[in-house]
């Protein structure tokens, strides 16, 4: 048996229950170490505990002046809505993205840095949707995450549905190969920083969060409140460890490759903006953006007590917040303008997923941009008027 086929049947024992080491996926830490040289050893659980401990949340900015509809600035020059061009990568062992049911593959950019880049990708696929909302406001407020861009890609070398080339892989996609042109992409730059953990995959929970010491120079207890608030606010319901990193900023590092600040990042954010896992704990179609849902969605499932209404995969319970830690993520949200409020929900093009509602006298219409804004200042105006114990 060649190496190819003994990993292959490896990688098959996942229908068995058994998990395949990171098959089908870019490990951030790979991806990471082979665009910057920097690479942290695995850690030993002594390590970890540390840097958790040290952890921290939320950088000094000023939310009132980021720009919602570009995003953070792109090493590619990928810009609202234009055009990007990529290679597309065949897939390979190394290179399948298995996990997941949603439109995806990988592609390298022409220009900037050249790098490899996840691309998803379909104007039904709410993932798309999720990723460009929860990471722009985020970023926004001085949370980590990786960088979201709404393009229209231009893939060369592309077959007619790049998802069933890696979907089906190893099973050959004969499709021709050629220039495509995908307007309902979205282009994920990873954060800039080395991955801290002592195995693959390990990431971090929302429990973690207690570890979290401001006398260890982490996180003040304000802060962690804060970021489990803005969890529920942003409805975060695919919150599995592994979708969740513990990093170190690139410019944290000493010469020794030890971390100086490390930081908690969340990965994964396409099940953001509908109403969370449902009451079975799974991820569905209402776990990602959805109007209905999230625009009716309780910001409080207890406002007496300040217990955040939160329904998420792993976390159980609603998570209780302290008056300090609602005061200073009310502070952060309320410094966005009604105009950034519209470039988020714009920057996800976000009426693109063709949603209706009806208005109160019955009739049926198009849910705009609009009307997202006013779910979100409806959610802001609950977290900035309530008053904790």
């Amino acid at each position: 048996m060649d190496s190819t086929t003994r990993s292959l049947a490896a990688c098959a024992l996942v229908l068995l229950g058994t998990a395949c080491h990171r098959a089908g996926t870019l490990d951030p830490a790979d991806v990471i170490a082979r665009e910057t040289g920097h690479r942290t050893p695995r850690l030993t659980g002594e390590e970890r505990d540390r840097y958790l401990r040290q952890a921290r949340l939320f950088d000094d900015v000023d939310p009132s002046r980021r720009d919602l509809l570009e995003g953070p600035p792109s090493p590619d020059g990928a810009r609202f809505d234009a055009p990007l061009v990529c290679d597309f990568v065949e897939p390979s062992l190394e290179r399948v993205p298995a996990a997941g049911t949603t439109p995806k593959f990988f592609c390298r950019l022409e220009g900037g840095d050249g790098t490899m880049v996840k691309v998803k990708y379909g104007r039904s696929n709410r993932e798309i949707y999720g990723e460009v909302l929860a990471s722009r406001l985020l970023w926004a407020v001085g949370v980590a995450s990786d960088a979201d861009y709404p393009v229209r890609m231009r893939c060369r070398g592309c077959p007619v549905e790049p998802w069933l080339a890696y979907r089906d892989f190893p099973r050959p996609d004969p499709s021709p190969r050629g220039l495509r042109t995908i307007d309902d992409a979205v282009v994920q730059r990873l954060y800039p920083g080395v991955v801290l953990q002592e195995h693959v995959d390990q990431g971090w929970s929302f429990d973690d969060l207690d570890a979290i010491d401001a006398r260890a120079g982490g996180a003040p207890r304000a802060q962690v409140d804060a970021f489990r608030l803005l969890a529920a606010f942003i409805a975060h319901g695919d919150d599995k460890h592994e979708n969740q990193r513990l990093v170190c900023p690139l410019e944290a590092l000493d010469a020794a490759g030890r971390c100086r600040a490390p930081r908690l990042l969340i990965a994964d954010l396409g099940s953001t903006f509908g109403r969370g896992a449902n009451t079975l704990g799974f991820i569905d179609g209402g776990s990602r953006p959805t109007f209905a849902a999230w625009s009716t969605l309780p910001m409080w499932e207890d406002r007496g007590a300040c217990r955040a209404h939160r329904a998420a995969r792993e976390t159980d319970g609603d998570p209780p917040v302290s008056e300090a830690g609602r005061r200073f993520l009310a502070a952060r949200l309320s410094a966005l303008t009604p105009r950034q409020i519209r470039d988020l929900f714009t920057a996800a093009r976000i009426e693109r997923l063709g949603e209706t509602t009806r208005d109160p006298d019955g009739r049926e219409r198009p849910v705009t941009v609009e009307d997202w804004s006013v779910a979100f200042e409806r959610r802001r105006a609950e977290i900035v008027e309530a008053r904790c114990p």
